[in-house]
């Protein structure tokens, strides 16, 4: 049969995760509504996140390449965190023809909002960019210790 073709596309996100058919209809649905150069419909991008606990301080990574210090916005309130930033694309231009994406090239606007368990000292908070990598650190708001003191009662 030299005539039948078969056309194979990767899909990378399911090799190591068990059938799901809802996720299979969202696939389905993406192919149907693909535009003519093959590039599925997409969310906006969100960096990769990681939180840690710490005694003194909750940490949170965020994987953000290609993007500058001044890119950031980062804003606190009680236990929440609230961090925008702007990415930029790393190839770009009119003569420019995608022949495969899976969103390292991202660009744009994103924002995430993480709440803490506790509440953070916002006067302290420190963030750090290198290496494609942000990194905010919370100092936790330290509880006030119970103060003892003595109150002298007067009869009348």
């Amino acid at each position: 049969m030299a005539g039948n073709r078969i056309a194979l596309r990767h899909r990378p996100q399911f090799e190591l995760t068990p059938w799901n058919p809802w996720r299979e209809m969202d696939y389905l649905f993406n192919r149907f509504f693909e535009s003519p150069t093959g590039g599925e419909l997409r969310q906006a991008w969100q960096p990769t996140l990681d939180a840690y606990d710490t005694p003194e301080a909750f940490v949170l990574l965020a994987v953000v390449p290609g993007a500058e210090e001044a890119a950031f916005d980062v804003q606190v309130s009680g236990s929440t965190v609230a961090v925008s930033g702007r990415r930029k694309a790393w190839i770009e231009g009119e003569n420019v023809t995608t022949l495969f994406s899976n969103g390292a090239n991202v660009s744009g606007e994103f924002s995430f909002r993480y709440d803490f368990p506790a509440d953070i000292d916002a006067a302290s908070v420190k963030a750090t960019y290198r290496s494609g990598i942000l990194e905010i650190r919370l100092p936790k708001v330290q509880p006030t210790q119970p103060q003892s003191i003595k109150v002298e009662v007067q009869t009348e």
